[in-house]
Formats: C-alpha cells, sequence, structure tokens
C-alpha cells in the first residue's frame, strides 16, 4: 500500500508549533521513508523550521527512515518545547556519530541550559557496536531532554552524555550497544539529576558507565538490567554498571540478572556525602561473577553503601566488597557474603543489630 494513501492527506513528514498562530506555523514536507533513500536533509530540515517558529511537534510516520549524518537539534526553546514523536518508525543510521544529537549551548554560548526538548516512540538501528563513537541519542550540555517509549540498539552507545543534566528516560530499551548509556562531564556541566524509570537495559557489552558528578544524582527505578556481557566471565574485567567519581545512585526495585564480568556495580564516591542506595531490588548474577557489589576507594575513603530490602547473592566469589574506610548499613538478608573493611559495617536483621562484621 502506498504510504501517502494510507495516511491520507496528511503529510509524511509534518512539523507542528505547540500552538499554532495561523496556517504559515505548520511546516511539513515529505520523506522517502523507505530505508534505501537518504532522508537526513529533509528530518534536518523540519527541526531547523521548527526552531525558526520557536518550537512544535515534528512527527515521523511508521516507515524506515535512514540518514548518513547526525540530527542536531541545537539552541534552546525557551518555554515551547520541540517534540519528535514516531508512529512506529525507525531511524537506521549509517555513519559513526550520533543519530540525534540535542545541544542547546550550540550556537549560542553555554550555559543555555532549558531546551525543553522531548522524544517519544522512535526505534534506532546503529552501524553496530563496534563502531567508534557512535551513539542513538547525544545529549550536550544539559539539553533538558525526556525520552519515552524508544528503542536504541547497535551503537557503541545507547544514550550518551556529556555535560548533560535534567534528564528523563521512561519505558526506554537499551539494548545490543557496547554501552547501554554513557554519561560524562565538561568544565560547565556534570551529569546531573538523570532518571531512568521502567527502562530494559539488556545485552548491552556493559550497561552503562557515569563519571565525574559528585555532587549530583543519578536514579534507576523499576528497570530490568539483564543479560550484559552474557558470555563474559569474571576474569574478563567488564564492569556491568560503573559510577566513577559519584555523588548519589540510587537502585528502587530494580531486578539485576544474568550481568556477567568482573562485577555487577562498582561505585567509587566522589566525595564524603556520595553514597550507593539499593532499595528493594534483586540482584542475581550468576555463577560468571567475581563480585556482585563493589565499593571502590579510587578517590579516597568515600562513599556509603545502603542495602534495604534487597537480595544481593551469587554462587561465585565476594558479593559485597566494601574498600578501605567505607561505610555501610543493610537492612534485612540479603543471602550473601561482605568482604573487605568490615569496621564501619552495620547489619540490621531478624531484630537484631550487630557491627563491624559481626553476625546479628
Amino acid at each position: 500500500m502506498d504510504r501517502r494513501q494510507f495516511l491520507g492527506a496528511a503529510p509524511l513528514f509534518a512539523a507542528a508549533p505547540a500552538v499554532a498562530k495561523s496556517r504559515h506555523d505548520v511546516l511539513s514536507f515529505n520523506a522517502a521513508g523507505d530505508g534505501v533513500k537518504d532522508d537526513t536533509a529533509s528530518i534536518q530540515r523540519t527541526v531547523d523550521e521548527v526552531k525558526l517558529v520557536g518550537g512544535g511537534v515534528v512527527r515521523i510516520p511508521e516507515g524506515t527512515y535512514k540518514i548518513s549524518a547526525p540530527i542536531r537539534v541545537y539552541g534552546n526553546f525557551q518555554f515551547r518545547s520541540i517534540k519528535i514523536s514516531g508512529e512506529n518508525a525507525e531511524i537506521v543510521s549509517t555513519h559513526a556519530g550520533p543519530a540525534f544529537e540535542f545541544d542547546p549551548s550550540s550556537p549560542t554560548p553555554a550555559p543555555q541550559v532549558k531546551q525543553r526538548s522531548e522524544m517519544d516512540g522512535l526505534s534506532f538501528s546503529g552501524p553496530g557496536r563496534d563502531i567508534a563513537g557512535s551513539s542513538g541519542i547525544s545529549i550536550i550540555n544539559g539539553a533538558t531532554v525526556r525520552v519515552r517509549n524508544c528503542k536504541v540498539r547497535g551503537y557503541e552507545k545507547g544514550i550518551s552524555g556529556v555535560g548533560a543534566l535534567i534528564l528523563r528516560f521512561l519505558e526506554v530499551e537499551l539494548y545490543g550497544n557496547a554501552y547501554g548509556y554513557h554519561f560524562t562531564s565538561t568544565k560547565t556541566f556534570g551529569a546531573n539529576d538523570i532518571h531512568f524509570t521502567s527502562c530494559f537495559i539488556f545485552e548491552n557489552t556493559k550497561a552503562g558507565f557515569a563519571e565525574n558528578f559528585p555532587n549530583s544524582v543519578m536514579t534507576f527505578n523499576q528497570c530490568e538490567i539483564e543479560g550484559n556481557n552474557f558470555d563474559g566471565n569474571g576474569d574478563d574485567g567488564v564492569v556491568t554498571m560503573e559510577f566513577s567519581n559519584a555523588g548519589k545512585v540510587t537502585l528502587v526495585g530494580c531486578h539485576v540478572e544474568e550481568n556477567h564480568g568482573r562485577a555487577n556495580i562498582v561505585f567509587a564516591g566522589g566525595n564524603r556525602s556520595s553514597s550507593l542506595n539499593i532499595i528493594g531490588s534483586e540482584i542475581l548474577p550468576g555463577r560468571r561473577i567475581s563480585t556482585v557489589v563493589e565499593m571502590a576507594t579510587n578517590f579516597g575513603p568515600f562513599g556509603h553503601l545502603h542495602v534495604i530490602g534487597s537480595r544481593i547473592t551469587s554462587g561465585r566469589g565476594n558479593q559485597i566488597d566494601l574498600g578501605l574506610g567505607i561505610s555501610a548499613c543493610i537492612i534485612g538478608e540479603t543471602e550473601g557474603g561482605i568482604s573487605g573493611d568490615l569496621s564501619k559495617l552495620v547489619v540490621i536483621k531478624d531484630g537484631k543489630v550487630a557491627t563491624g562484621g559481626i553476625e546479628p
């Protein structure tokens, strides 16, 4: 069926501002959507037109859209945001670089951080996890991006953030990438206020990496993190989720299973208030793992581990390893062992309290 016939009189691509003042506020063009013709210029032109009218919606209908260069969503949209919405649409990128790049600080100087961008209902297929520099969604300098109901596969980094903050990811699937997510800092911004909710992060080499956010927060709420580095083993050095020079990281109601390698979580705090909080979660790594949770001291004896009502267990090695000077409070039965420096450990279970690694 011809897609124009299926869609009736509606354009294959349509961009409409949040508030249409006149017929001239509705911007549209036709794109191939057949996965063969290059749609880079068409998509970029629509994004630029939305920018010119101060914000709006880019609607991408069902189809496969090939791009050969990044689609750049640049500038600050003030109170009228830009939303890129897909209707079972797939973006196939063939280049080394991001598929979509959000950067409110370009071309205007930073800190133009409140772009208020949204993305919904798109699937991204990349050139392969081994292609250096490739990413599905790239966010630079705090674009205030919300991503919902999207799938990202086949990139070095499914989601890439450089100095990115105030980000929300809801019902996003990250799979088949080298990194599901990857966040680092700039001189202006560190990763901050980043939250994953009801996301699936699976079958990547590493679920994710984040660094240089000692005064910031990240949360994973009701997420499924499974099957990453599935063919790995406890001696290969791979960490499923690594947090370096970190602030506050919290996992609530997460299910973490069958992620193999050196460790499931390595947390290295960046200051005395840094903490890793695991609440109401299940971490079941299987047998091909050395340490499940490692509290490292790369930046000093910083970081507190709080485990509440969670199971952290494994069939091999140490389940929780505490670096020298690290404090930990564990409430409830984890069904796993604890090793390392136990001098600042408090365990509360069965109505009893114990310190210093002595069983209650």
